[in-house]
């Protein structure tokens, strides 16, 4: 049967217009798309059941982002189990894949890569961002680091915000990981304007859980910029650090300028 739930749109009000109805039409959507994020967010409670709270500690995810999630669609994530610690998930609505992905328990050591090396930098004031831009998003860059909130009150409203039914996050005073990944959008967006643009893919590695009422910094750097099929493409390598120590590492990739329609 899987994990079935109703798909939510609270970012209505975000900077990023593609989460409205009347921009997102224009680019050919029905309408304002769920953000990638928030399905990431469902997916992790079928993961949470499939591999147990050790994923959350120490787990790995990738995920890709296929279709839009529309408002009120009734959507499942189901499992499919390669290994004990190993196994396939797709979120679907109806017969239509929107997102799908492998998770796992890895046996050894977190291998970060160049995400481990991200120094902290200065963000711009929100009215002195640079428009997002060739020149602007450049490989190799430093991103301005984010605080991200994770305070009880924050921790709890995003539970509710993303209808998670399990009791395990408030029961141990856990931290969400979709919260932690809403923390790379948010470090992209605290650096550039950009026009109406799309989270399509994303991978993390856990160092350990993460505590309500921790002081977490995130950081990035810009890893890859290219086109594809007239879209434009930017990876960032993302680490989201507690002190001078980091919590989870991972690639956050997203179409920052949209293919003219």
């Amino acid at each position: 049967m899987g994990y079935r739930v109703t798909a939510r749109n609270a970012a209505t009000a975000s900077e990023n217009r593609i989460h409205a109805d009347d921009v997102a039409r224009r680019y050919g959507f029905r309408g304002g798309l769920v953000p990638g994020v928030t399905v990431y967010a469902y997916a992790c409670h079928a993961l949470l059941e499939a591999l147990g709270p050790d994923w959350v500690g120490r787990g790995a995810v990738r995920i890709r982002f296929l279709s839009p999630c529309y408002e009120g669609e009734q959507l499942t994530v189901s499992v499919s189990r390669r290994t004990f610690s190993l196994v396939d998930f797709e979120v679907n609505s109806g017969e239509r894949v929107c997102a799908a992905g492998s998770a796992s328990l890895p046996d050894d050591g977190p291998d970060d890569g160049e995400a481990s090396t991200i120094p902290a930098a200065e963000t711009p004031a929100a009215e002195d961002r640079p428009l997002a831009s060739e020149e602007s998003l450049v490989a190799g860059e430093v991103l301005g680091s984010i605080p991200l909130r994770a305070d009880p009150a924050v921790a709890a409203a995003y539970l509710a915000k993303v209808t998670e039914p399990s009791t395990w996050y408030s029961e141990h005073a856990v931290v969400h990981p979709g919260l932690l990944l809403e923390g790379a959008n948010g470090i992209l967006m605290a650096n550039v304007l950009l026009p109406a643009w799309l989270h399509v893919a994303s991978e993390v590695r856990h160092r350990r859980a993460v505590s309500v009422g921790e002081q977490l910094e995130v950081r990035a750097r810009i890893a890859e910029v290219f086109e594809r099929k007239g879209h434009h493409f930017l990876g960032l390598d993302v680490a989201w650090m507690s002190g001078t120590a980091p919590v989870a590492t991972g690639h956050h990739t997203a179409i920052w300028q949209l293919a003219a329609t």
